[in-house]
This record gives C-alpha cells, sequence and structure tokens, in this order.
C-alpha cells in the first residue's frame, strides 16, 4: 500500500528556544521541535549520557522483593530464574543469572519452549521443579498475569516473585512480591522499561542492599539488546541504557554477543539501533520460534570463543530456517487473500490454514500489514484447536477487537498493537464474520498509511556536517525514530538488485551523487527498473554514515521513491540482441526472421517502442502464453493497451498490441496492423497456412514479420514465395553436450549429486507449480543453500523484482520461456517441455562461449501428464455433452454443479465447460439452453485449439522421446537441418 507522505510541522518558537540553549543548527532545532515539548527532554535525546537513573526504590513492591531474595540466599536455598522466550526474556534471565550467581544465589534458569509450554508460567514446569525441591522462581518479562499458575504454585508451597513489564489484567496474581511499573499501585516516573529493564532496576536495588561495589553499567550491552528488540520507547532510562550499552557493544565486551555480531557481518565500529533489530535480535528471536531460546541464552553468558562462535553458528541456522518456513507461510497466506472477491472492501484481513508453524505466523502478519496497512489476524489450525497472532495500526486496539468477540475465543492478551489469541476450529468462521462485523464501525481513514517526514532537504546539504547534527539524536528507535527527509528531482544514474529483495543505486542532482540503498523495496522498481536511460525521483531517505576500517562513506537508506512518469526508452528484461540490427524490420517490406527462440521477444519490444497496433500471432496456446507472459513486464512501462485473445479470452479492444493464435487472428487483425507471426512451420503443418494466407491477403497489414526457430527448406520456401519475404538469418550455432537420462527411476537423487558437486545448473520444468513444489522440497533438504541463495528459483511475472546475485546462484529453477541469461555449466530439463520452443530456448537464452551440458532427465509418464492437463484444458465434445446433460438438470452457481459431478476438477476448469457452451449458444450465462452435437462443439474455438496444442505435443514427443541422442543435440546445433528429419 503506497503511503502518504507529510511532512511534520515544527514548533517555530521553540525552534529558537533550542536552538540559543544548545548552541545546535537550525537543521537540528528543527527536528527537535518536532519531537519534544520542552528544553529537559530535549537535553535528553541530545545528551543520554546525562540521563539520570531513578531510585529503584521507588517502585512498587522493589523492597519486598528484594527482601525475599535476600531471605532465599541466606537460607541457601535454590532459586529458578523463569524467562521467556524472545530476546526481551532471554537477556533479562541472562542478567540474573550472571549477576546473582556472582553475588551468591544457588541460581539456575527455565525458559520456556513456545510449542510446548507457551507463554508465562507452566502448571506443569512449577510441578516439575517442586518436586525436585525447588519452590522459589523469579519472573522475567513474564508472570504478572499468570493468575490461575501463581495460585497453584502457592498451593504447593512455591515462593513465586513476579518482575514483568506487560500490561496486568484486572486481577493481580497472588505473588509473594511483585515489581511491575505498569501495576496501577506504582509511581515511578518511568513506565515504559523492557523486562531486562524491569530486572536491571531489581540488581540495582539488590547492590544498594548488598553494598556492593561492582560496576552493573558493564552489564548494560545484554540490557540494550533486550530495549531495542521489544521495541519500548528509547526514552528516558531505556535511552542511557542502549546509549552506554552500544558503546559496549561496539568495544566486544562479551564473547557470545560479540561472536554472534560477527556472524552477522554487524560494523563494530558504527554499531546502530538498527543493526541490533534487524541482524542481531532476529538470530535470538528465531530459536525461540521454532526450538528452544535456550541455546540463545548460552550465547549471552558463554565466555569461551570456540563455543561462543558454534552456539552463533546454530542462531544462524535456525534464524534461515526461520526465514525459509516464513517465506513458505507468507506465499500461501498471499495465495489465499489472492483469491477473495471483496478484498478492496475489508477493513480487517483473518488468513487461517493448517499446520502453520505458530511461531512463525506473527512475523507474516507484521509482513501483511505493512504490505495492505490493515489489521491482520493469522490462525494456525491444529486438529480441533486453532491458535492466532494479531497485528493492528495505530488507531485500532486490537485488545480492543478480540475483547468483543471473547465469547468465541479461548484465551486472549497482548498489547494494542499485538496480541495472540487461541479458539476452537469450528468456531474460526463465525470468528471471521464478527470481527468484521466490530471493524465496519471503524473509520476507513484508520487504514491510510502515512510517512511523516523530518524534512525536505537537497542533496548539496549532505555532508558531514549534516550527518554530524543527525547523529546528535542517536540512539535512534521507538519514540525517537531516525530523522526522515524528502529530496526532489534525482536523477537515477543506475540500479542494481542486491540479494532477493533489495537494490542498490546512484542518485545525482545537478552537482552531486550519493548511493542509495532500498532494503526489501526492490518490488518498487518494477516499472522502470529494465528501461535504459535516467530517471527523475523523489526519495524518502535516513541518511547514514558508514565507517569501516577508519574510512568513511555517506549513503541515502531509501524509504520510499516516486519516480516522475516518463516515456520509456529501450527496455532490457534480459532479453539481448547481441551485435543484431532489428531496427527498420516493419520499414523494409515482409521479412523472414530465423534465429534462436529468445530473439522474437526483443524483436517485439523494439516494435513496441516505435509502433502501434502490433498483432503478435502464436500457433499453440502454450507458445502464446509462453511469449506473452515473458515480455509482458517489459511492455508494462510502455504507454501501451495490451491485449491477449484467444477462446478464453474473446473479447477485442483494439488495443495497440494484441497476442492471439491462429485461430482468433481474423477477429483482431486491421488494416494498418504490424503482423509478427511466430514459428509459422507449424502453421503450414498443421493445414492451417491456407486459411491464414487468405486473412493476412484479405486485410492488408502494414508489414509482416515471419520467426522462426526451427524449419525446413520446404517451409521456407512456402513463407518466401507466398508472401514475398526477404530472409535475416541471425542464427548462431550451439556446440554442447547431451546426457541422456530419459526415464530415470530417481530425479531427486540427480540433483541432490549435482549440488553436491557444486555443478552450477539450471533445472527447467515446463509449469511452475511444478517448480515451486520441487523447490520446497529442495529447501526442506538445504534450508542454508535456499536463504542465502545458492538455490534459487526465477519466476519474473509472479516476482518482478527478482534479480539474481550471480556469482552465489549454484541451483537455479526456472521455466523453459522464463531463464535469466546467466552463466551454467549444465541444464536440465526436468520434465517434459509444451513445445519445442521451450526446449530450445534455455540453452539459447544463457550466455555464448561457454562449454554447456544439457541433461534430460524427463520420461514418458511426463508425457503422459502433459497429455492429460492438455485433455483437460480441452475437453473433448463428449464431455462437453456430457457436462451440457448435467447442468440442464441443475439449478444454482453452474461451476458447482460441475465440480460436484467431478466434471470438472476445479472452477477455472469449470469455466472452460461453459466458455465453450456459450461459444457455441448452448448457455446464455445462466442455464443450458440445449444439448448441443458433436460436430459443433468440434467447430469450436476452444477445440480446434486443442487439436493444434495436442498435434504439437504429438510431435515434440516423436522429436524428444524417439529421437537417438546425437539426433537431440543436432536440434540445438542446427534445428533447421534436424528440423528437415523431424516428424513434422
Amino acid at each position: 500500500m503506497k503511503s502518504e507522505w507529510r511532512i511534520v510541522e515544527s514548533d517555530v518558537e521553540l525552534e529558537q528556544i533550542l536552538s540559543k540553549k544548545f548552541g545546535i543548527n537550525s537543521l537540528l532545532s528543527h527536528i527537535l521541535s518536532s519531537r519534544v515539548k520542552n528544553v529537559q527532554e530535549a537535553e535528553e535525546l541530545l545528551f543520554p549520557e546525562r540521563i539520570a537513573l531513578g531510585n529503584p526504590y521507588e517502585m512498587a513492591g522493589m523492597k519486598d522483593v528484594v527482601e525475599e531474595l535476600i531471605k532465599i540466599r541466606d537460607s541457601k536455598e535454590s532459586l529458578v530464574i523463569y524467562g521467556d522466550y524472545d530476546v526481551d526474556g532471554v537477556t533479562g534471565t541472562a542478567l540474573y543469572y550472571l549477576i546473582l550467581k556472582k553475588w551468591g544465589w544457588n541460581v539456575e534458569y527455565h525458559i520456556p519452549s513456545r510449542l510446548e509450554d507457551g507463554y508465562g508460567l507452566s502448571k506443569e514446569t512449577i510441578k516439575r521443579f517442586a518436586i525436585e525441591g525447588k519452590k522459589n522462581f523469579l519472573t522475567v518479562d513474564c508472570g504478572i498475569t499468570s493468575v490461575e499458575e501463581i495460585d497453584y504454585a502457592n498451593s504447593l508451597g512455591c515462593k513465586v516473585i513476579v518482575t514483568d513489564h506487560h500490561e496486568p489484567k484486572e486481577k493481580i496474581p497472588h505473588a509473594t512480591a511483585i515489581v511491575n511499573p505498569k501495576c496501577s499501585d506504582d509511581h515511578y516516573r518511568f513506565k515504559s522499561f523492557s523486562g531486562v529493564g524491569v530486572a536491571y532496576k531489581v540488581v540495582e536495588a539488590i547492590k544498594m542492599r548488598l553494598g556492593t561495589n561492582d560496576d552493573l553499567e558493564n552489564y548494560l550491552d545484554i540490557v540494550a539488546l533486550g530495549t531495542i528488540a521489544d521495541i519500548v520507547p528509547l526514552l528516558g532510562e531505556n535511552r542511557y541504557f542502549v546509549y552506554k550499552g552500544l558503546q559496549l557493544l561496539s568495544m566486544k565486551n562479551r564473547v557470545g554477543i560479540s561472536a554472534l555480531m560477527e556472524v552477522s557481518n554487524v560494523n563494530f565500529e558504527n554499531i546502530k539501533t538498527h543493526d541490533v533489530g534487524f541482524r542481531i535480535a532476529p538470530k535470538i528471536n528465531a530459536v525461540g520460534r521454532i526450538d528452544n531460546a535456550v541455546t540463545a541464552l548460552q550465547l549471552i553468558i558463554e565466555e569461551d570463543p570456540k563455543k561462543a562462535f558454534k552456539f552463533a553458528d546454530e542462531l544462524v541456522k535456525k534464524n534461515q530456517e526461520r526465514q525459509f518456513i516464513e517465506n513458505e507461510i507468507y506465499q500461501e497466506a498471499i495465495a489465499n487473500l489472492d483469491s477473495l472477491s471483496d478484498f478492496e472492501n475489508l477493513k480487517i484481513l483473518v488468513i487461517d490454514h493448517k499446520n502453520w508453524h505458530p511461531g512463525v505466523i506473527g512475523i507474516v502478519a507484521s509482513r501483511i500489514l505493512s504490505m495492505y496497512h490493515k489489521p491482520t489476524l493469522m490462525i494456525t489450525i491444529d486438529g480441533d484447536t486453532a491458535r492466532g497472532s494479531a497485528r493492528s495500526v495505530e488507531g485500532i486496539n486490537i485488545i480492543d477487537i478480540l475483547g468483543k468477540a471473547r465469547d468465541l475465543l479461548d484465551e486472549f492478551g497482548g498489547h494494542k498493537m499485538a496480541a495472540g489469541f487461541s479458539l476452537k476450529t469450528d468456531k474460526i468462521e463465525l470468528f471471521k464474520s464478527r470481527i468484521n462485523e466490530i471493524m465496519a464501525d471503524y473509520d476507513t481513514d484508520l487504514l491510510k498509511s502515512e510517512l511523516l517526514i523530518d524534512d525536505e532537504i537537497t542533496l548539496e546539504e549532505v555532508d558531514g556536517g549534516f550527518i554530524d547534527s543527525v547523529e546528535n539524536l542517536k540512539p535512534f528507535g521507538n519514540g525517537n525514530p531516525e530523522p526522515v527527509f524528502l529530496i526532489r528531482n534525482l536523477t537515477i544514474e543506475q540500479l542494481k538488485p542486491v540479494g532477493k529483495s533489495s537494490f542498490k543505486t546512484i542518485l545525482k542532482s545537478k552537482e552531486k551523487k550519493l548511493e542509495g540503498i532500498g532494503f526489501g523495496l526492490l518490488d518498487m522498481t518494477n516499472a522502470f527498473r529494465f528501461s535504459h536511460g535516467s530517471k527523475k525521483v523523489d526519495v524518502i531517505v535516513n541518511v547514514w554514515k558508514d565507517s569501516w576500517n577508519g574510512s568513511e562513506r555517506y549513503q541515502l537508506n531509501i524509504i520510499d521513491m516516486d519516480v516522475k512518469n516518463e516515456d520509456r526508452i529501450v527496455v532490457k528484461h534480459d532479453h539481448h540482441f547481441d551485435d543484431m540490427e532489428l531496427e527498420n524490420l516493419d520499414k523494409n517490406g515482409n521479412t523472414l526472421v530465423i534465429g534462436s527462440p529468445n530473439i522474437v521477444e526483443e524483436i517485439i519490444i523494439r516494435m513496441a517502442q516505435k509502433s502501434k497496433k502490433i498483432v503478435v500471432v502464436l500457433p499453440t496456446n502454450s507458445m502464446l502464453a509462453d511469449i506473452y507472459n515473458s515480455v509482458f513486464a517489459a511492455l508494462e512501462n510502455f504507454n501501451l493497451s495490451i491485449g491477449y485473445v484467444d477462446a478464453l479470452h474473446p473479447v477485442v479492444k483494439d488495443e495497440d498490441l494484441i497476442f492471439t493464435n491462429i485461430f482468433s487472428l481474423s477477429k483482431v487483425l486491421k488494416e494498418k496492423s504490424n503482423l509478427i507471426i511466430c514459428e509459422p512451420q507449424m502453421i503450414i503443418q498443421s493445414s492451417m497456412f491456407d486459411y491464414f494466407s487468405k486473412i493476412v491477403e484479405k486485410i492488408h497489414p502494414k508489414s509482416l514479420i515471419f520467426f522462426s526457430s526451427f524449419f525446413s527448406k520446404a517451409e521456407e520456401t512456402t513463407i518466401t514465395d507466398t508472401f514475398n519475404c526477404k530472409i535475416v538469418n541471425i542464427f548462431q550455432k550451439q556446440n554442447l553436450g547431451v546426457i541422456d537420462d530419459r526415464n530415470v527411476s530417481n530425479k531427486m537423487e540427480i540433483i541432490e549429486e549435482l549440488i553436491e558437486n557444486k555443478t552450477r545448473s539450471a533445472v527447467v520444468f515446463s509449469d511452475i507449480q511444478s517448480l515451486k513444489s520441487f523447490y520446497i522440497k529442495l529447501c526442506k533438504n538445504h534450508p542454508a543453500m535456499c536463504t542465502n541463495r545458492e538455490i534459487s528459483t526465477y519466476i519474473p511475472n509472479e516476482d518482478k523484482s527478482i534479480e539474481l546475485k550471480h556469482d552465489r546462484v549454484n541451483l537455479l529453477l526456472a521455466t523453459g520461456s522464463m531463464i535469466p541469461r546467466m552463466e551454467f555449466e549444465r541444464i536440465i530439463y526436468y520434465d517434459f517441455p509444451r513445445n519445442h520452443s521451450e526446449f530450445l530456448k534455455p540453452p539459447a537464452a544463457l550466455k555464448r562461449g561457454m562449454n554447456m551440458t544439457v541433461q534430460m532427465i524427463f520420461g514418458n509418464d511426463d508425457v503422459q501428464k502433459n497429455m492429460r492437463d492438455l485433455e483437460e484444458l480441452f475437453p473433448l465434445p463428449q464431455r462437453i455433452i456430457e457436462s451440457a446433460k448435467i447442468l440442464k438438470n441443475s439449478s444454482g452457481d453452474m461451476t458447482d454443479a460441475l465440480i460436484r459431478s467431478e466434471m470438472a476438477s476445479s472452477k477455472a476448469i469449470a469455466k472452460i465447460y461453459l466458455s465453450i457452451l456459450s461459444e457455441i449458444s448452448a448457455f446464455n450465462g445462466k442455464t443450458v439452453t440445449r444439448i448441443p452435437a458433436a460436430d459443433e462443439i468440434e467447430n469450436s474455438l476452444r477445440e480446434r485449439e486443442g487439436w493444434m496444442e495436442k498435434f504439437s505435443l504429438k510431435i515434440l514427443e516423436k522429436d524428444l522421446m524417439n529421437s537417438q541422442v546425437k539426433n537431440i543435440a543436432k536440434i540445438f546445433q542446427n534445428p533447421f537441418e534436424a528440423h528437415e528429419k523431424s516428424s513434422y
């Protein structure tokens, strides 16, 4: 969802006061005046080291907590530190463990399992410890809502000391002692501590009670981690904790944390809160989400470097595993949303699915929320029970929403922006309905996404002094966000993807240029990234200084951008002419172009740049879809209307560019059209050439361009003699080896061997669903390789932002029609191609001059699968007649009737049946009016398209399944010679 940009209004009078008081420049005083109300608040932001920490004994219950803990130590009883599985809970547990153990307590720790124990205290855990004779518990980051569990502990003779920061419920637990600044009886001046922050105040109080000289500030690196990760406001004492803690982190104060920072590529010289929040914290959280957070705790307290790096590597692996699970859930959730017909009208999104990982759905909910700016609830179903995670936008309290549906929930809790809940599976649909009813009363304006801007600047202003002014406000975080600036009218000089979803660019004004980086924003560049030439853009940015090995450079962190609408020039989109000169094809009479299959895409793009009224004709629907999908992303960048016409898409709107097949050509071809006919030899061999010639002779198109990647001399003569064509031959011979593993029994074994041997390979599929399914299987075996993109997919029209790190990819999964220009040692044809072009294109599309091998691992089963797919997509006349009989006696939704009768496997297939019946006037849109005859069905457009598709597949089967390897190799070396001897 595109955010609205708004420059925040500043207090001009306060600006002047702050500038005079602190001797700061106008930029800094301007930013400050919109963030603070007075001089004291400004001083805390500017000078965090001056913030005075309050007396911990001013917190309600602190004295009781300390005295109870002293009693436990003096009696030499054991103390169990009961933590939580997120960063806040883990760091709080580590803090208590390290300090209390040092000061003489007999301590051990317990981190609950998210999956087995859930959040907070567990009766089973309490019972287990009590049986072992361990009856003293000190909670951190939990406990304030565990009313029943603490009552149970009391019944066993246990003591539970609660230190927490969460919002209490109406009933406070009967704990031995409680410290929580959110409790109503607490009047401490600062309320926004994290769980580890409260723990630090407790150890401060214990230190005062014991009179020890230990420097507690040496532990503020641990406190800073939990404080930043829990996204509490970085104001007041939290600001002091983080300011001091970041200094300790940069000094490598703690072996375990330093090891994690090192494997996370954190710059110790210039560590930012951003590094903690986005590089370190996710790895600690990940192990708690999908496994047990004890590993993270062990890392923090570890003092042996070798063991520390072992723990750090384990956290990295768990985070990679979490990322894979997250992406899998995210894709399924998006597919769920895509199926909603009324999505735009929904004010809240509720998505459910079986067996999603409960520890990861919250992250996915946050991603979807950021995309659509609507409250998002993700529910995972496990048998009769379901667990949910909710995220909300500013102004909509998700706890209030859930509270109004409490009768349908087993339990719920959390904050106004994030919550968890559970319910019975059979109540999910009712819950969805109720939630949408509740949201109906909320103003739609609350769902608007707004991006607040501190100031508008020019690129020339960005220098050392400017950045020093900005960095005076560090550390940044919740309550004191990093300053955001608007810079207008810059030129994008170059742009290159980084990883899967980010990009780097050079932004230039009249007198200056700087590098910009857009983390996770590659999608924003889809509309212009493939264009040559410069683009004008307005950008919203943070301004960063990057220090490394004593050198400094400035960088713009791009948050949002608005590219000016200008005519696009030339589009690359992974299509390359090499040294071809085809600019004037449409001006030099009729032309026959001979070349590799990828060339025709470039011809279409070139012509679309400078011509209108173009009609592109393919002999089969599979070829039509391949060409359309391959160039559509590039063509979107032009100011063109684009049409796609076949039996299922019969409406012609006189678009500038129309893709169609031979059977629908007569509907779209008009005088002055520029006609591009692809693979005309198939039209000749299917006995449709006379039909085609008559259409062309009748309409007289402006230009006529034939393109062929494989035909015989006789077919060439037929085309040139009939249409008086000149020939442009740009075919380049390919020398490659062929490995014959047709009908192999274990395809996965072959792929695994390639991975093990690090053979750089592209695995080619005939359909995207097979590709995706295989990718999921591979990633379960090799999660790390999928995460770091050594194993990658290439599906541009689903993810137009995709750009691959060529030096990183070792195994690429792509379709035969959509393969990027890269270097591979081997191309593996996993399943049987749908047409000749899908077989010929992959080697031709890759970089030339390489020693390449193709390996065929498809078999007869794959051919039969393709044929079964065609029989479903192009049903035989008898099936259409049977469907008409069923529908004649049906009422209601016709597609549902066909699915119930098992005539159609899906609504998409059912619509094909209805489309054929409609074309021959046997279906009026509501009911079947008559039972058609077989001959009229055979003459329908859809049946003729199916005949051509099946004809093509049978010829391809003979060429690839019944040929010797040496003949298949000749198809790549010289497809025209091979075609002379083929089955056509």
